[in-house]
């Protein structure tokens, strides 16, 4: 009888988790995060084929965490959609690595940019956009998508470069941005 594997699936894709939030996508090994768990290497290659695939568990992991991050909304803000965005650049600037991981590994290689709001995850939000803008889906969905460039750029400017984060600029931005986008959806959707 071969002996029990005491570390669990969970424990390494969380393991692996800790290790891209705490120092970065590129430490992720199945030797680091063997050392991190205390144990050998065969635990890890017992529950996983490869490190893509630890390093998948570890995304699926990251992009909860990012969800939580964005969408726990406490009323700071006067309007949902501003303060979906300011805590979008929030998470750019606070959690560097895991937005690195996320964003600029290549995970959207070959995928069409409005094909991103197809995530179940938006779907509240574009019913929002819907709903205060007066839009149909499609407007409400490029209106998404423009403000999504803009504050994506900005996180990445501060994800990549350690940049301050500036509330007062950044809740301009975002309200620039709103108002030029819902100003865009609404003329092309009379059109």
């Amino acid at each position: 009888m071969s002996p029990k594997v005491v570390t669990s699936r969970d424990e390494i894709a969380q393991a692996a988790f800790e290790i891209v939030r705490e120092e970065g996508h590129e430490f992720l090994t199945v030797r680091h995060i063997a050392e991190r768990l205390g144990c050998s290497t065969q635990p890890l290659l017992y529950h996983f084929k490869s490190i893509e695939e630890i390093r998948q568990a570890a995304y699926d992991l990251a992009e909860e965490f990012r969800t939580r991050f964005i969408m726990e909304l406490s009323g700071e803000y006067p309007h949902p959609m501003l303060e979906v965005g300011m805590r979008y650049l929030r998470f750019g600037h606070d959690e560097a690595r895991l937005f690195r991981f996320l964003f600029q590994t290549g995970r959207y290689s070959g995928q069409d940019l409005l094909a991103l709001n197809d995530d179940e995850n938006l779907a509240p939000v574009i019913d929002v956009l819907q709903q205060v803008a007066g839009l149909d889906r499609e407007h409400a969905n490029l209106m998404f998508t423009s403000l999504a460039v803009m504050a994506h750029g900005y996180a990445s400017f501060m994800a990549n470069n350690s940049m301050p984060f500036n509330e007062k600029l950044a809740k301009q931005l975002l309200i620039n941005a709103y108002t030029g986008a819902m100003e865009s959806a609404r003329m092309s959707q009379e059109q």
